[in-house]
């Protein structure tokens, strides 16, 4: 199981598709024979997450449906709440803000029930994103990065935390606050620095 997983992961990686997606047929096949559910709606959230990198949006909605369904059927909340968060990112793509703001909501909500800290803290600032960069609602939209701020770290998830660092110098930016700014992109930076991820030109250029 070892390799074969570590042979998806690389298809993954190397954009193979087709043998990525016949890993997540053969292990959801699997999956239903041995009746783990929780594996099952994982391998259908993974087909959804590989038809919308293929471009194909509409099926990766049925799948991440179905995937919601199988979880709440069988209550396993966790994976219910990520299929949620899957669905907002599909109506955002689609630019049905309405869907996307109520699927974030309702993935939080049942993230905070089910106290799944990294689900919520993503679920947050996604969210958040949304009311700032389409409902122009600054001042909702920091509250709720600054509270999946506060949950990163914590949890200890890095990631997160410098994703949240650099949305909230981005509002005190077009706030005109340059000490705040300045204390939000200087530690976002440092982190994405820390843990690997790719700093923008536009902040590297602002000397950062």
């Amino acid at each position: 199981m070892l390799n074969s997983s570590i042979r998806q992961l690389l298809a993954y990686q190397n954009k193979n598709y087709r043998d990525a997606r016949q890993f997540w047929e053969d292990s959801l096949s699997l999956s239903q024979k041995c009746n783990n559910h929780i594996i099952e709606a994982s391998c259908i959230s993974n087909l959804g997450v590989l038809a919308s990198r293929m471009g194909d949006d509409e099926e990766a909605e049925r799948l991440y449906l179905e995937s919601f369904t199988c979880s709440m059927t069988n209550k396993n909340y966790n994976g219910a709440s990520a299929a949620l968060l899957n669905l907002a990112n599909i109506s955002l793509r689609k630019k049905d803000i309405d869907d996307a703001e109520l699927f974030y909501s309702e993935a939080c909500s049942l993230s905070r029930d089910i106290m799944d800290k990294k689900l919520l803290c993503h679920g947050l600032r996604l969210w958040g994103k949304l009311l700032i960069n389409k409902r122009k609602d600054i001042d909702s939209g920091e509250s709720l990065i600054t509270e999946s701020l506060s949950i990163a770290k914590e949890i200890g998830h890095k990631k997160n935390e410098a994703y949240c660092l650099i949305h909230l110098g981005q509002i005190a930016e077009k706030r005109g606050d340059s000490d705040q700014m300045n204390h939000f992109y200087s530690n976002g930076v440092r982190i994405r620095r820390e843990i690997g991820l790719k700093v923008s030109q536009r902040l590297i250029d602002m000397g950062y």
